[in-house]
């Protein structure tokens, strides 16, 4: 028990306040001075989540007229718009659209399996028929044709 009282003996008592402080003849203490971490600095502010779903608003696309779509770029004469690039489908080979939004493909993928000889099972060749005119149709109109073209693939035997 004498260790205790021995270390709790010396009580500091509470002052009043800095009126009670007694003037100190030193200059007052600074803060430490601030050193710049190495690295690149943050620009932005961190965004908590409530803050990025205000953010989010859908994208406007840009509608283009004729003369900027075929117009060169105004800074420099040697390139074209990107958007005046003609897009090519790789599964039919036809402009004006990508692969993913083929209508060959979409047939293909609803049609089913295929058999040793390629033919699509669970399709008719009328159905096929149908799809690669339609197919065409969409070409046509697409490429500024504005009629319709006779469909170059059609079979004649029947599932």
């Amino acid at each position: 028990m004498s260790k205790f009282w021995s270390t709790y003996k010396h009580v500091m008592i509470p002052m009043a306040g800095l009126s009670s402080w007694e003037p100190s003849e030193y200059e007052p203490l600074l803060p430490p001075a601030f050193h710049r971490m190495p690295g690149r600095p943050k620009k932005k502010r961190i965004i908590t989540a409530e803050e990025r779903e205000n953010r989010k608003k859908p994208k406007k696309q840009r509608v283009y007229s004729r003369e900027e779509l075929l117009a060169p770029d105004k800074n420099d004469p040697s390139k074209l718009c990107r958007a005046a690039i003609v897009i090519t489908c790789k599964e039919c080979r036809a402009e004006g659209h990508n692969i993913r939004t083929c209508p060959v493909k979409k047939a293909k993928q609803m049609g089913g399996s295929t058999n040793s000889q390629g033919i699509r099972l669970g399709m008719s060749t009328q159905m096929v028929a149908d799809v690669l005119q339609r197919h065409d149709q969409y070409v046509a109109l697409n490429m500024g044709h504005g009629g319709t073209q006779e469909s170059s693939t059609t079979t004649t035997t029947e599932l």
